[in-house]
C-alpha cells in the first residue's frame, strides 16, 4: 500500500512539474503543437527516449523531439496521451486511445506503457471492442489479448457479425479463423453464411477472389448448400451470383453432397455443443452434481445430477453423447452412464473389480479400465476391465489383458490405438517414472523406456492434444512425449498459475486447457488455456460457477436442449 501511494504522489508530483513548466528542458513537438517535458523523466521511461539524448544525436544538442511522423491516429493528438501517461499514468488511458498507444509503446520502447495497454484492453474487453482489440493485438503480437478478443468474437458472434468493424475487418484471415474455428456461437449456420457474403460485398472488387477460399470454409461450418443458394439469390447479392468462381464452386459442393464431403444431413436436426463436463468436487463434499460448460456459448449450464454420491477418486470418460463414471470410494463396483440423448443416467452392471485411484479410456467401442486397487491395504490391479459399449456388458479379456506395472493415481490418454498410463504407485508405494502402455487392437501391453522427470507422478495429467502426447506435471511444467523416442520427455513450455493439484485438464482447438484444482489447500474457479506452440498461458475470462478440485472431467458432444437451465 505505501508503495503504491509513493507511486501516486510521485507522477502527481511529477504531471505538477510539467504542467509548471519548472525544470523543463525538452521541447517534444507534434504536428502544430509542442510541449515542454523533462529529459530525465523521458529517459526513465523510455528506451527510445534515452537514445534520443545521446550525446551523439542532434536532440541532446537542440533539446527538441519532432514526434509528428508517429502520429498514428487523425482523430487524437496520440503523442500528447503518451506524454499524458509518462506524468499521470494508467488514468490517462481511455478505450478511444488504448489501441493507439499499444502501438506508440511498441516504437517508443516504453514497458511500462505496453503493459497498461495490455492489462486496460483485457479488462474492459466486450462485445463492442472485441473485433478491433483481436485486429490490433495480432497485428502487434501480443497473443494473450489476440487468444481473449478472438474467444469474445465468436461468443458475441451474432451481435457483431453485421456491424461495420465485421465488415471493415481487413485480411481474409480474420474470416478464415471465425470460420475454422470450433464453437462459434450460432447455431444457425445461415446468419454465418450471410454475414461472410456481406463482407465480400463491402469491397467486392478487392474480396472477390477469396470467394473459393471462404465458399470452403463455409462447407466445414456446416451450412447447407441450398442454404448457401438461397441467401445469395438475394438482389444485394447479384454480384457473387453471377460470379464464375461460385458458380463453379456450388456445383462442386452439389456434386460432393451425396459422398459425405458436405456436413449435415445426417445430424442437422441433432444441434449440440462441444462441451466441457465437470462431475463433483463441490466444497461441501458432495459428488453428484454435474456442471456443462459449452465452448460455443461460454456459459455453464446444469445437466442432470448422478442418482448418488460416489465418493471420490472415481473415473469419468466419454464417447459420443454419452458420459462413463466409474468406482469412487463410496461406490467401487458402479458403472454409471449419462443418456445424452435423454439428459438421465442408468445404472450398468457392476465392474469384476471394485476400484477407486484408477482411469479409464474407450477405444473403438470398448471401454477399459486400468489400474487402480479396491481399499488402501490392497495392491493396485494388474487386470484391465472391459465394457463394451455395443452390447453394454462386461466382457472377459483373458491374459492378453494386462498392465505391465499395475498401478494407482495414475493418468491415461489415448493416441491411435494405444492408451498410455503416467505415473502413479505401484504396490510398494513407489511413484513409477515410467510411461506404460496397452495397445488395445494386437492386445500387448509394455513400458517406455524414456525416464520421467523425478516429481510427485502421482500428479502427472497427460493429455493428447493434435495428435501429439503432452504431460502435464504438478509445477506446470508441459512435456512434450514422443512414444518409442530414445530420448527423454521435453519441457514445452510452463503453465505460468502453477503450482496446483487435483485439477482438471482436456484438449480444446489445440490447447490444453486446465480447470480449477487446488493452489496452497484454495479451490480454484479458474479456466487456463496453454498453448503449445506459442508457449502461452492464457487465462479465460469464464470462470467455473464455483470452486472445485478432484473432481471428474471429460470433453463431450451435448444436445443444445439440455443446455437450458444455466448455472450461475
Amino acid at each position: 500500500m505505501a508503495a503504491a501511494l509513493h507511486q501516486t504522489d510521485l507522477l502527481k508530483g511529477l504531471n505538477r512539474l510539467r504542467l509548471d513548466g519548472k525544470y523543463s528542458d525538452v521541447t517534444i513537438r507534434c504536428g502544430d503543437r509542442s510541449f515542454s517535458c523533462h529529459r530525465v523523466v523521458l529517459a526513465a521511461v523510455s528506451d527510445f527516449f534515452e537514445c534520443m539524448f545521446d550525446v551523439e544525436m542532434q536532440e541532446s544538442l537542440t533539446r527538441e523531439v519532432d514526434l509528428t511522423p508517429y502520429i498514428v491516429s487523425e482523430e487524437m493528438n496520440i503523442c500528447e496521451k503518451v506524454l499524458q501517461f509518462i506524468y499521470m499514468g494508467e488514468s490517462a488511458i481511455d478505450m478511444s486511445s488504448a489501441g493507439h498507444l499499444l502501438e506508440i509503446a511498441k516504437q517508443f520502447q516504453m514497458p511500462s506503457l505496453e503493459a497498461s495497454c495490455l492489462k486496460f484492453l483485457s479488462t474492459n474487453l466486450d462485445q463492442t471492442n472485441c473485433l478491433t482489440v483481436w485486429q490490433t493485438a495480432e497485428a502487434h503480437g501480443f497473443a494473450e489479448l489476440e487468444a481473449l478478443a478472438l474467444s469474445l468474437v465468436k461468443k458475441h458472434f451474432q451481435e457483431v457479425c453485421y456491424s461495420n468493424d465485421f465488415l471493415s475487418l481487413c485480411k481474409i484471415d480474420y474470416i478464415l479463423t471465425i470460420l475454422n474455428g470450433q464453437n462459434m456461437n450460432c447455431p444457425d449456420k445461415r446468419i454465418i453464411c450471410k454475414a461472410v457474403m456481406l463482407w465480400i460485398i463491402a469491397d467486392f472488387e478487392n474480396r472477390a477472389v477469396y470467394i473459393e477460399e471462404i465458399m470452403k470454409a463455409l462447407n466445414v461450418v456446416p451450412v447447407d448448400v441450398d442454404d448457401v443458394e438461397a441467401i445469395i439469390s438475394c438482389d444485394s447479392f447479384r454480384d457473387i451470383r453471377e460470379d464464375s468462381t461460385y458458380q463453379s464452386t456450388i456445383y462442386s459442393l452439389k456434386k460432393a453432397r451425396y459422398s459425405c464431403q458436405f456436413a449435415g444431413s445426417a445430424n442437422q436436426g441433432l444441434l449440440s455443443d462441444e462441451s466441457l463436463v465437470v462431475i463433483g468436487g463441490c466444497e461441501d463434499g458432495s459428488n453428484k452434481d454435474m456442471q456443462c460448460f459449452s465452448f460455443s456459448q461460454k456459459k455453464w449450464f446444469k445437466l442432470a445430477a448422478l442418482p448418488f454420491d460416489v465418493g471420490f477418486d472415481f473415473a469419468v470418460c466419454s464417447e459420443g453423447l454419452n458420459i462413463f463414471v466409474s468406482g469412487g470410494t463410496s461406490h467401487k463396483k458402479v458403472l454409471l452412464r449419462y443418456d445424452g440423448e435423454m439428459n438421465k443416467w442408468d445404472k450398468m452392471g457392476e465392474m469384476p473389480h471394485g476400484r477407486q485411484r484408477h482411469c479409464m479410456a474407450i477405444v473403438r467401442n470398448t471401454l477399459y479400465v486400468l489400474g487402480g486397487y479396491d481399499t488402501a491395504k490392497s495392491s493396485p490391479y494388474q487386470h484391465i476391465d472391459l465394457f463394451d459399449l455395443a452390447t453394454l456388458r462386461w466382457v472377459t479379456g483373458g491374459r492378453k489383458h494386462h498392465m505391465a506395472i499395475p498401478v494407482r493415481s495414475a493418468s491415461c490418454a489415448v493416441l491411435g490405438q494405444i492408451i498410455y498410463v503416467v505415473g502413479g504407485f505401484d504396490s510398494r508405494g513407489n511413484q513409477i517414472s515410467r510411461v506404460q502402455y496397452f495397445n488395445a487392437k494386437d492386445k500387448y501391453s509394455g513400458e517406455e523406456y524414456q525416464v520421467l522427470p523425478e516429481e510427485a507422478n502421482s500428479k502427472y495429467q497427460a493429455v493428447v492434444v493434435s495428435d501429439k502426447l503432452y504431460i502435464v506435471s504438478k509445477n506446470g511444467e508441459v512435456f512434450q512425449y514422443d512414444p518409442g523416442a530414445d530420448h527423454r520427455p521435453f519441457v514445452v513450455g510452463n503453465i505460468s498459475t502453477f503450482p496446483r493439484k487435483d485439477y482438471g485438464v482436456c484438449a480444446f482447438e489445440g490447447n490444453i486447457l486446465v480447470l480449477g484444482g487446488a493452489v496452497r489447500f484454495q479451490p480454484r474457479t479458474d479456466m487456463i488455456q496453454f498453448n503449445t506452440v506459442k508457449k502461452l498461458t492464457v487465462v479465460m475470462q469464464e470462470v467455473m460457477p464455483a470452486p472445485r478440485s478432484q473432481f471428474g472431467l471429460c470433453k463431450t458432444q451435448v444436445i443444445r436442449r439440455h443446455l437450458s437451465n444455466v448455472d450461475d
